[in-house]
């Protein structure tokens, strides 16, 4: 039978509770996530943006970002279980029904509410679990309350380094790092670890917002990859929602 989509995703192997599990990671549009995945929940709940199903033992409430997508940022992962409906195979994710979320069900409805369905975001999708493994994985990755415990990326999520907070005055820096997440208390973020001129100290830089991603992502497909570069970037104003101003020097 052929898939009714098929994506491009590279695999990486991953241990959970002392199990190797294959996650594939793939980039998918905010339509077709709504139209293959569906979120579990412990209880009965009606008229959401996103596909549900009702499982026993799911903790989990349907809550409203806490800021608006442009300080968010685009790369925040999505991670599903492929559970039957998604199969990894010849670096490829094919997608015969639904899989199930096991975080990001509150981005989804969020990009829907704001009508940003042709978006692509990226996603791990996590096969051979469960449902109690499923459940295991949603309690490491999101408490009830929806603030983060810890990540099953290790090697992928997360930083001891302290974060580079952007102001007014013009920052040169050099990128160490391709982009990684790393969870705050608005959800997973996008960052890079950078180093300021002069400084030897390591600092991460969160690159959701739209100002920063924009021409990094630009950045990133002329050459490759963003670790060596070097540029300068302030923000125009002291508001929150101020754009970030970023230029190239060397990369």
């Amino acid at each position: 039978m052929e898939p009714i989509l098929k994506v491009k995703a590279k695999s990486a192997s991953i241990d959970v509770a002392g199990k190797k599990i294959t996650a594939a990671m793939c980039t998918l549009s905010i339509a077709d996530l709504k139209r293959f995945c569906e979120a579990p929940f412990g209880f009965e709940i009606e008229e959401t943006e996103i596909p549900t199903i009702y499982r026993e033992g799911w903790a989990r409430k349907f809550l409203p970002f806490y800021r608006g997508l442009n300080e968010l940022g685009l790369l925040i992962p999505i991670i599903v279980s492929c559970s039957n409906g998604w199969f990894y195979r010849d670096d490829n994710v094919e997608i015969y029904g639904k899989a199930t979320i096991l975080d990001g069900a509150r981005k989804l409805g969020e990009f829907t509410r704001n009508g940003n369905t042709d978006t692509q975001v990226p996603v791990f999708a996590l096969s051979n679990l469960s449902e109690d493994e499923e459940c295991e994985i949603r309690a490491m990755v999101s408490s009830p309350d929806g603030d983060g415990q810890k990540s099953i990326y290790k090697e992928r999520f997360g930083t001891s380094t302290p974060r580079l907070v952007i102001g007014e005055h013009t920052i040169s820096l050099e990128i160490l790092s391709e982009p990684f997440v790393t969870r705050t208390a608005f959800g997973y973020v996008p960052c890079l670890l950078v180093r300021k001129e002069g400084v030897q100290e390591k600092h991460h830089l969160l690159i959701g917002a739209r100002s920063i991603f924009t021409p990094l992502d630009e950045i990133c497909q002329n050459n490759g990859r963003l670790s060596g570069t070097r540029l300068t970037i302030r923000k125009e104003g002291p508001e929150k929602t101020a754009k970030y101003l970023v230029k190239l020097i060397s990369g």
